[in-house]
């Protein structure tokens, strides 16, 4: 029989001094890291032995960005709704505003529908 571990959930996040961690959430607080975005993503997590509750924290983007490059109309589908070309032989590529990523919770804001 395999036994799954279970699934680790990392954030980034802000404390009330205004620094900012990654950390990994157990229940209802975070394991802070003293590790730099590169050594999360290669699984070189160091722990400085901080705990914070998840509650107390501003959780944030999970990375700092400075674009966003999207490939679309890949799918015959969703061409065909949005209006597109289906069956392209290149992906449509556009870009996103940096402002159209949302930390962890919070609220959508919608334009105006005028």
């Amino acid at each position: 029989m395999k036994v799954l571990q279970k699934t680790k959930m990392i954030v980034r996040y802000q404390r009330c001094d205004g620094n900012v961690y990654y950390g990994i959430v157990e229940d209802d607080e975070i394991v802070q890291l003293s590790s730099t975005f590169t050594e999360v993503v290669i699984n070189d997590l160091k722990f400085d032995g901080e705990r914070v509750k998840y509650n107390d924290v501003k959780i944030l983007e999970p990375v700092v960005l400075s674009k966003i490059i999207n490939f679309g109309w890949t799918y015959a589908d969703h061409a065909k709704e949005t209006g597109g070309k289906a069956n392209l032989k290149e992906p449509f590529l556009f870009l996103k505003p940096t402002s159209s990523v949302i930390p962890d919770q919070t609220n959508i804001v919608l334009p105006p529908n005028d």
